[in-house]
């Protein structure tokens, strides 16, 4: 299971924090997380609107969204980061779990698995919204190097008969001996605009880093 649900709804979010930096715990870890140039934290009935939509993962704990500052739109390019339910206070290597999660992903009942995943996630935001919502698209890993094991592809949301296209990129790493996930998306009808997130993801991994209790 460690390798689903990461999936996110589309986001309505304005009204961001100038904050740069936040801090997120994770079971009893705490990682420093430093935002990526251009992204805010949402604040009010707006940041009220992310936990709603995050609901109805409950695999996961969303321990972070951002989203961009300067948009008039925040659902259009925003960030999430998430842990497993199941390993908030599990102790990995990133190194192990990296090889872990790719050895996973080659199993001959994944690729059924991922196929599955669009029209579940869309099942499981239908009941927790009232709102029926579609969702399809591809999305699946996309190699690994010794930060991520990074997934992408991209996503048609469909509600109230209005579609949303976006390109979805998501580095799987270890900080701090806790698992993380970092998920970033951007409106797009390109399906290889999502090898345009992953770098970024990488280099926010590497700017993340935990804090020593004092």
């Amino acid at each position: 299971m460690l390798l689903f649900g990461f999936l996110a709804a589309s986001v309505a979010a304005t009204n961001a924090s100038t904050t740069k930096s936040y801090d997120i715990r994770v079971g009893a870890v705490t990682l420093r997380v430093p935002f990526p140039a251009g992204f805010c934290s949402p604040k009010g009935e707006r940041a009220a609107s992310f936990k709603r939509l995050a609901a109805p993962d409950h695999r996961n704990v969303t321990l972070l969204s951002l989203v961009d500052c300067n948009s008039g739109a925040a659902s259009h390019r925003y960030l999430l980061i998430k842990t497993p339910v199941a390993d908030v206070d599990v102790a990995f290597d990133r190194d192990g779990l990296i090889k872990e999660l790719s050895q996973a992903a080659r199993e001959p009942d994944f690729e059924a698995t991922v196929q599955a995943m669009p029209k579940q996630v869309g099942a499981e935001k239908s009941a927790e919204t009232g709102v029926r919502t579609n969702l399809v698209g591809e999305y699946r890993p996309r190699g690994h190097d010794e930060v991520c094991l990074y997934f992408g592809g991209s996503m048609a949301t469909t509600r109230r008969g209005v579609t949303q296209n976006q390109a979805a990129g998501s580095c799987l790493t270890v900080v701090g001996t806790r698992f993380i996930a970092l998920h970033a998306y951007e409106n797009s009808a390109d399906p290889q605009a999502y090898k345009n997130l992953l770098p970024g993801l990488k280099q926010w991994a590497l700017r993340i880093h935990r804090v020593q209790p004092r």
